[in-house]
């Protein structure tokens, strides 16, 4: 296969920041269609992209000749759709969380294994040139015996454009609204890439922001099976000057001979290792990956995205398995879930 021809369904957001401007830069895909039923975003797409083949209806994009799909629609809808599209022989991108439930995630992962097709879920951050670098630092004993890791994502979300996304399914408490199960995901996922499966998982939520039916901050701690201790803290906040905040979302690693901490959107990591000759001269140490400018640190969120879908393409080309499969997906979706029982309980 030369060529991968795709349809996107979701024409909102991470459509337009993430899996549109990545297929067009590809030189191996062809976008054949947008479907969202929101015609004013159809038109965006239209005019910021040139896409001229749209639909207001998925089911008729499913009419048309492709060979897999992104799925950027709000969480309620992936099951439906991946199951129909595993159905017709697509194989398939799926924005997170994967589902609402670990049943609709069986559905889908089951729908995929019948029908032969690929499932990967979009978590993008693992494809952060620094945690990537970051995770080998860490496996190859850089920092010793890891026994504590920490991930925070704060950010504005859906409250910097709050007129806009007001009635959308960040605030809906049964449509996959929550920061917790919106940028929750993307860290069980990291840690859970960093340190293995987690035992156990408890957590608190709450809500601060703005009146609103869906929590904007959450704290969870996680017992991993390799001993470590983990930290996950995630917010929705009003505090919008990226350079105030760009700190504020890190993944940090500390073990029995250093630490890491690795900026959660790139472009780089600090690191200390009492055993480097370094760091023993000049104390805690600044990497950046090659290419990457720490002045633009927006450049390395993405380049995530373009990394994310070019992996997803060369796994069609190539009949190898995907990097983020259906199952991770269904295993961060299983701690959010186990997160969100917990704080139920405090």
């Amino acid at each position: 296969m030369h060529e991968v021809r795709v349809g996107i369904i979701g024409a909102g957001f991470i459509a337009q920041q993430s899996h549109i401007p990545s297929y067009l830069n590809s030189p191996s895909t062809t976008i054949i269609g947008i479907a969202d039923p929101d015609t004013r975003k159809l038109d965006e797409v239209k005019n910021l992209f040139g896409v001229q083949e749209t639909f207001s209806d998925y089911k008729d994009l499913f009419k048309e000749p492709m060979d897999a799909i992104s799925i950027c629609t709000p969480p309620k809808y992936h099951a439906e759709i991946t199951i129909e599209a595993a159905n017709r022989g697509l194989h398939i991108l799926c924005e997170k969380p994967i589902a609402l439930t670990l049943e609709e995630a069986d559905k889908m992962i089951e729908a995929c294994k019948k029908n032969n097709v690929q499932l990967m879920v979009g978590f993008n951050y693992r494809f952060i040139k620094n945690h990537e670098k970051a995770k080998r630092m860490m496996e190859e004993g850089r920092i010793g015996k890891p026994f504590f890791i920490q991930g925070q994502f704060a950010s504005t979300g859906p409250y910097g454009d709050f007129e806009r996304t007001r009635n959308s399914f960040y605030f809906d408490p049964i449509g996959g609204g929550g920061v917790l199960l919106d940028s929750g995901s993307h860290l069980f996922d990291l840690l859970r890439w960093f340190c293995g499966e987690p035992k156990s998982v408890s957590a608190k939520i709450g809500t601060y922001g703005k009146d609103i039916k869906v929590e904007d901050v959450a704290t969870a701690t996680l017992d991993f099976e390799n001993g470590c201790i983990g930290v996950l803290t995630c917010m929705w906040t009003q505090i919008e000057s990226w350079s105030v905040m760009g700190s504020e979302g890190f993944i940090k690693i500390v073990g029995s001979e250093g630490k890491i901490i690795s900026q959660l959107f790139g472009p780089s990591l600090k690191y200390f290792s009492k055993r480097s000759k370094i760091c023993k001269i000049r104390g805690e140490i600044e990497l950046t990956p090659r290419g990457f400018d720490p002045s633009i640190p927006t450049r390395a969120l993405q380049k995530s995205w373009f990394d994310e879908i070019n992996a997803f393409v060369e796994a069609i080309k190539s009949g190898k398995n995907v990097p983020v499969t259906g199952e991770d997906g269904k295993k961060a979706l299983g701690l959010v879930l186990k997160a969100y029982e917990s704080a139920r309980k405090v």
